[in-house]
């Protein structure tokens, strides 16, 4: 005779069932909490790079264009070092920065950004940066970074 006792038999479909949605429940509710942690994270990596290479762009030395100090890993993209890149932004792009001048050619405002998670590079500093009718300057929306003047 088979003896149906409780610990004679083993797992069953249906605790199997059970098990398996109850993990599936798990990682649903998980998964985006998760992940809305990690964007979080890469924002606020992007835009700790962003104070730092604006502070060592705009810190004085000797030699440099603009009275100003370039990067060791900045590259110019002209010979007045006007608009360059330097290092790489959590998504795997490198920084931006461009020197914004006035109708005197006289460099005003300096503009440092990441193309961020969308991954469209925008290569020229007005495609990026909005006047205000103050006369400052924005960056478009979408955009992680900071535009600072230049005093």
């Amino acid at each position: 005779m088979i003896d149906n006792t409780k610990k004679n038999q083993g797992f069953t479909s249906f605790d199997f069932l059970t098990m398996v949605s109850t993990f599936g429940v798990i990682l649903f509710v998980s998964v985006p909490i998760l992940t809305r942690t990690f964007k979080s994270n890469d924002f606020e990596t992007a835009n700790r790079d962003i104070r730092a290479i604006t502070l060592s762009l705009l810190k004085p030395g000797p030699g440099s264009a603009h009275g100003q100090r370039n990067l060791a890993s900045a590259v110019a993209e002209d010979n007045a070092a006007s608009e360059g890149r330097a290092g790489k932004d959590p998504w795997g792009n490198q920084y931006r920065f461009a020197f914004i001048k006035n109708s005197k050619g006289l460099s005003t405002h300096l503009a440092v950004w990441s193309a961020g998670p969308s991954v469209k590079q925008n290569e020229n500093i007005k495609d990026i940066v909005e006047a205000t009718p103050s006369g400052d300057f924005t960056l478009k929306k979408g955009i992680v970074g900071s535009i600072v003047p230049i005093h």
